[in-house]
């Protein structure tokens, strides 16, 4: 019989949920709460203001030197897809202002568990001028830029500290949380840039509904409901799901749903997890669960991605699924160690006989794992670290036995690309590329104006002006791993004037001085830079000229600067040249 979609569900459920709603205390969340962040689906965001105290919630409180206090604060949420180097910069709209940060990763746990544990802080900053200091030299831009290799500042800005972190690796599939705050508590608002970085962090995939419970049927009420838990692989927008997205087809019925979530229950605009209660209670027999994300409602992410169908065929003993103990136990047979077997029935008895152990049996597995990756053990734990690792697996008896997990890592793949390609039109403009592996399999990202997609060295198509990022993953046909590199290419005419929007002064050899470059023939030149307020810090008409980030001996704080550049060519073309340029350090 298939199940009718009413949402009077009987006097049982609806007290059920009462209490659940008065034991969370639901409030509202706004952009200031974790559970409302406003989800990354683009490369820009511009806060004209910043909002005043903390939301509805407080995730957050200071900690371990590094996480600021939840004031004046902005969340942002995105799902990861695929792995790289994750960065930011903040740009303030008022250079004083400090604004302070942290990155939490919350794929295994809810906004709820952030509070006070460190556990999740994947990368944060607190650095701050003392206010009755100048110059500043930590206010006014911040993020994870890869400008140093530091995860964690503390407050103030003595030597050692920067506004600036390294980049961080993510992990495809995993969800962040970021924490912005006004440290300085000011109206001003910033602009934030998600562009820097290698990883995907616009979530382009469909959303996909799982349940990973052996039993299915998680739970059973006195109360009249059986509760179907449904988890998705991402978050999903409350306003787009509720009960006539789901059927069931099997004995018994007619059958009524309620979808409850808890977060969506608080007022959040989203949610992963989410429990569709079933009144009354089922049948014993064998059922068909399926979601239909297009009926009524269409299930979207939080990027508007449409969610996948699902189904699930299970069984149902209405005893049994009221009060199971499982526990695992081994029978000898290394393909069966893990079996689980049912000990207790709802009365509290056993019904099946426990598996014997076998006494000082050990079982091994050789897993490789691949850089900046995580593995899944037998036992099902997620390790990310080579080394050895043991669990023991008890039996019934007390006669247990052992598994022994070795963790080895893959040889790491060498990848490297240049890091500007330039060329010209009219030419052969090819991307060569250094790898160390025997068997690499090559994706490059655009591929529409490449020679080919997946070969070492695409020549680009181009037949008029591009200046493009390329990005190349290199997949090892062996083991699996992976490595990603990008290249900035700029194909021009030979006639052209080009300035690098960033450099980073700081002595290391790389990027050390800002030039202008140019193609062509050349014949007189001038360019001026300034900075912020309209001061004129630099202006030459020596092509081989170039700035070295100070003014009259001074180092120029970090920041983005203003340059106006014009040239002359043969046959009196003009060219004139203006824009903005990043100086980091």
């Amino acid at each position: 019989m298939k199940v009718s979609t009413k949402l009077n569900i009987g006097l049982a459920v609806t007290t059920f949920f009462a209490l659940i709603t008065n034991a969370l205390l639901a409030q509202t969340p706004t952009i200031q709460d974790c559970f409302g962040a406003i989800p990354v689906c683009k490369n820009v965001y511009s806060e004209e203001k910043a909002p005043e105290g903390n939301g509805n919630f407080t995730e957050v409180e200071e900690y371990d030197g590094c996480v600021p206090i939840e004031e004046s604060s902005i969340w942002y949420t995105f799902t990861v897809n695929r792995s790289g180097d994750f960065g930011f910069l903040i740009t303030s709209n008022n250079i004083n202002d400090d604004y302070d940060w942290a990155l939490f990763d919350i794929t295994n746990i809810t906004c709820d568990d952030i509070i006070n544990n460190s556990n999740h802080v994947v990368s944060c900053n607190n650095a701050g001028d003392n206010l009755d200091f100048m110059p500043r030299r930590c206010n006014g831009f911040t993020g994870a830029t890869g400008a140093t290799n530091l995860t964690s500042v503390g407050s103030g800005c003595e030597p050692g500290n920067s506004p600036f972190n390294d980049l961080v690796p993510v992990i495809e599939g995993n969800i962040y949380a970021l924490l912005i705050v006004n440290w300085t508590g000011s109206q001003f608002g910033y602009e934030i840039d998600f562009s820097l970085g290698s990883a995907g962090i616009f979530d382009e995939k469909p959303p996909e509904a799982s349940n990973n419970s052996n039993s299915y049927i998680c739970t059973q009420s006195d109360d009249g409901f059986s509760s179907i838990p449904i988890q998705f692989n991402e978050n999903i927008k409350c306003n787009t799901i509720d009960e006539s997205n789901f059927s069931i087809v099997g004995p018994g019925g007619p059958y009524n749903f309620t979808l409850v979530s808890d977060e969506c229950g608080l007022g959040a605009e989203y949610s992963k997890n989410f429990d569709l209660f079933v009144s009354p209670v089922l049948t014993n027999g064998e059922f068909v669960f399926e979601m239909n994300p297009i009926n009524s409602f269409e299930i979207l992410d939080v990027c508007d991605n449409a969610s996948l169908p699902y189904t699930k065929t299970f069984s149902y003993d209405a005893c049994a699924f009221g009060n199971v103990t499982e526990r695992a136990c081994d029978d000898g047979d290394p393909e069966t160690i893990f079996d689980k077997e049912i000990v207790l029935n709802c009365d509290n008895e056993v019904i099946c006989e426990p598996c014997k152990g076998v006494c000082g049996a050990f079982y091994d597995e050789t897993i490789k794992l691949c850089e900046n990756d995580t593995v899944l053990l037998q036992v099902g734990d997620l390790v990310s670290q080579a080394g050895f690792y043991q669990e023991i697996l008890k039996a019934v008896n007390g006669c247990d036995s052992v598994l022994r997990s070795f963790v080895e890592e893959n040889p790491k793949i060498g990848l490297q690309l240049a890091e500007q390609y330039f060329g010209f039109i009219d030419e052969t403009n090819t991307l060569e590329t250094s790898v160390n592996i025997a068997n690499p399999l090559y994706s490059w990202e655009p591929a529409d104006i490449l020679s080919c997609a997946d070969c070492a060295s695409p020549i680009v198509l181009a037949t008029t002006y591009l200046e493009q990022i390329f990005t190349l993953t290199v997949t090892d046909e062996d083991t699996g791993c992976q490595a990603t590199d990008l290249v900035d290419v700029l194909i021009t005419d030979y006639n052209a004037l080009y300035m690098p929007n960033a450099f980073s002064p700081n002595s290391d050899g790389i990027n050390d001085f800002l030039n202008l470059n140019y193609t062509g023939g050349l014949q007189t030149v001038r360019w001026m830079l300034y900075n912020r307020y309209g001061q004129k810090l630099f202006e030459t008409s020596v092509i081989s000229d170039y700035w070295d980030g100070t003014y009259k001996g001074e180092k120029q704080p970090l920041g983005v600067y203003v340059y106006y550049a014009e040239a002359t060519f043969p046959n009196n073309i003009v060219i004139k040249s203006k824009g903005n340029i990043t100086l980091v350090r």
